[in-house]
């Protein structure tokens, strides 16, 4: 007589649950903890390219997360 040795899939189950709703809970308090900071530029047509083009890389240097760009989509019409 063989026995057949079956793996009991209920306590494994049980505890992915269990490290999803953990992962799901700490997630977006890790995101949240420490705000990054961030640049917004809004230039002028008077603007210089060069001097956009040097913030653009020295941004990070300077510990800055996100820079963007603003804009007016009323001032283009």
């Amino acid at each position: 007589m063989a026995l057949a040795a079956d793996i009991s899939m209920t306590p494994l189950i049980d505890v992915m649950l269990v490290l999803l709703v953990v992962f799901m809970v700490t997630l977006p308090v890790l995101h949240h903890a420490a705000p990054q900071p961030e640049v917004r530029l809004s230039a002028d047509h008077a603007a210089r390219c060069d001097s956009i083009a040097k913030l653009l890389p020295a941004a990070p240097a300077a510990g800055i997360a996100r820079v963007g760009f603003v804009t007016d989509p009323a001032a283009g019409r």
